[in-house]
């Protein structure tokens, strides 16, 4: 949605949409589905800008890194903004983000743009390492059987042929 600053006075702009982001567009190979975006926020003016607060609500589906099954997740998380009209300090090529730049987005022409930030925000809530959930064994590394439905039928513990010659010195010199 393209909120027209210029536009928005003394009372607050609310809204509610829904959006959708493709899939390929977050180039996240973890990510194999993803539902709609609620958000809702509200837009104040203060002396010093705008603020933004919004909620926004999704599920999102990953493959498990350990194991690699698909696992559902919902995600509510909140938006909250100071948007600035005007480049930033020093100009756009020019800002170096510090600690105090967090929560300000600087905007020209009289338009905020809310969904780049809320793609932001899902990309952000993609793990880099999803999984299924804490406690996930995963697959053994042998034979390639889900450790979360039992123990497979690999020896327990196998040798490394890569470390034999090593061993068969450490048994001579002891």
């Amino acid at each position: 949605m393209k909120l027209r600053l210029d536009k928005i006075q003394d009372e607050p702009f609310s809204w509610q949409e829904d959006l959708r982001f493709r899939r390929e567009d977050l180039d996240r190979p973890e990510l194999a589905e993803l539902s709609p975006l609620s958000w809702q926020g509200r837009l104040s003016r203060l002396e010093q800008g705008f603020y933004l607060q919004g909620t926004f609500t999704y599920r999102q589906t990953l493959q498990c890194d350990r194991c690699l099954e698909p696992f559902e997740q919902s995600i509510e998380d909140r938006l909250d903004l100071l948007v600035v009209e005007g480049p930033p300090p020093g100009g756009p090529s020019e800002h170096h983000l510090q600690a105090e730049d967090l929560g300000v987005v600087y905007v020209e022409d009289h338009e905020l743009d809310t969904e780049p930030l809320l793609f932001e925000q899902v990309q952000i809530n993609i793990p880099m390492k999803p999984l299924c959930r804490p406690e996930c064994a995963g697959l053994c590394p042998h034979c390639g059987a889900d450790l979360n439905a039992g123990a497979c039928s690999c020896a327990e513990e196998t040798d490394d042929t890569r470390w034999a010659a090593l061993a068969t010195l450490r048994d001579r010199l002891s």
